[in-house]
């Protein structure tokens, strides 16, 4: 029993089976969708990725404002004691913002 001959193809261009009822235009539309999806996440995981950033900066930043304002009391300090207890009893007594130590 011979086998029915293949249909002709269809038209290049032109594509068969299921997407062969899709509008051109249309599929061009959904080709730029995808695209800009794509973007899109890509965009967003590097906003994301450099908001991460922005919390060593936060931490960085105000650690090098500690150092600043205590070198000079551990700078004091150390004339009387070694420099490691200087750094730690200027830490403990750090001035507060209505004038006192803390205890």
């Amino acid at each position: 029993m011979a086998t029915p001959p293949d249909p002709s193809p269809p038209p290049p261009g032109r594509p068969s089976g299921v997407d062969a009822g899709v509008p051109g235009w249309l599929r061009t539309a959904a080709a730029y969708a995808w695209r800009i999806i794509a973007v899109a996440v890509v965009v967003r995981a590097a906003f994301s990725v450099l908001g991460q950033f922005h919390r060593i900066a936060v931490a960085v930043f105000l650690g090098l404002v500690l150092t600043t304002v205590l070198r000079p009391v551990t700078g004091l300090l150390a004339r009387r004691m070694p420099r490691p207890p200087a750094v730690a009893v200027s830490l403990v007594n750090q001035p507060h913002p209505d004038g006192s130590t803390s205890p």
